[in-house]
């Protein structure tokens, strides 16, 4: 899957090549600018824990989202590079156990400079597709894959 963030549009767009779709969010011009311009120790206090990620140095932060079963977000953030989660892990808790790993990413390559315009491409010949759609759409295509 890949998601291209589009602050010039304002949008937000999950590419699945599996089933063909992207699901587009849009996104206020606030989140925007808080985009283009982080304090530099990227909100994480002076005792955060470092460590280098892809030769960057990279602060961990956390915070909890959702409501009513919240998740924790856990993120190893970039100063250099605008803090740009280099590693994201999403927890739910779990009674009387360890946390549960709901997902994981990581960035696996940075590279410096404007980024080819090209990777803002969206397949035209995909359909835009609610979250729950693209689901079905992969139970549809992918019935041994889903569990039926």
């Amino acid at each position: 899957m890949k998601v291209v963030i589009d602050l010039s549009r304002l949008r937000r767009v999950m590419v699945d090549d599996l089933t063909e779709s992207t699901t587009t969010t849009y996104l206020t011009k606030e989140f925007a600018q808080s985009r283009k311009a982080r304090p530099r120790n990227c909100g994480a206090d002076a005792q955060a824990e470092r460590r280098s990620y892809l030769g960057y140095e990279a602060l961990r932060i956390s915070h909890i989202v959702g409501a009513p079963r919240p998740i924790t977000v856990e993120q190893w953030v970039a100063p250099a590079l605008n803090c740009y989660p280099l590693r994201e892990t999403y927890l739910r808790p779990a009674e009387g156990r360890d946390p549960i790993v709901v997902t994981e990413r990581e960035v696996t390559s940075v590279t410096p400079g404007e980024p080819d315009s090209s990777l803002f491409d969206v397949p035209a010949a995909y359909k835009e597709r609610a979250p729950t759609a693209v689901l079905a759409e992969f139970a549809r295509r992918y019935p041994k894959d889903h569990g039926a």
